[in-house]
Order: structure tokens, then sequence, then C-alpha cells
């Protein structure tokens, strides 16, 4: 039951609407990873507009997409959407 509060918290994190994008840790870490968007996209299994996408805001990551993300960047999915 925790977890999935804990999910449904994460889920409505990622649809808010702030003035920050909240692909800006997804685009530090892949800058801190030296990968291009070519080569993260390749990583995550997504395509290079849809990273883009996410790390410019256009586009939310959903719970699956953000699970991929953050594996293919070794880091915990929280690190991709928090505030900094």
């Amino acid at each position: 039951m925790r977890l999935a509060l804990r999910l449904a918290a994460l889920d409505d994190e990622l649809r808010a609407d702030d003035s920050e994008p909240k692909g800006h840790n997804v685009r530090r870490l892949q800058k801190e990873n030296g990968w291009s968007q070519e080569q993260f996209a390749e990583a995550a299994q997504l395509t290079q507009v849809s990273i883009s996408g996410i790390e410019h805001g256009v586009l939310a990551a959903n719970l699956n997409v953000l699970d991929r993300l953050a594996e293919s960047l070794g880091a915990a999915p929280v690190l991709l959407i928090e505030q900094i």
C-alpha cells in the first residue's frame, strides 16, 4: 500500500506544471555520463525525440519510462524528478 501511494505521488509530481522542466535532472545526469541524446536514447530504448521532449519538459515521462531512464543512468528514479 505504501509503495502504491509513493508511486502515485511520483506520478503526480511528474505531471505537475512548474516553470522548471522535470527533465533538467535527466539532462544533467545524461551529460555526467558523457552521453549524447542519441546514445542515451539507445541505452534507455527510447527515441532521441522522446529524450529531447522529456529534457525540455514537452513530454511527461510515465513511471515505466522513468524507470527505464533511471536504470540506463544507474540512478534512483526519484533523482530524476527531484528539484535541486
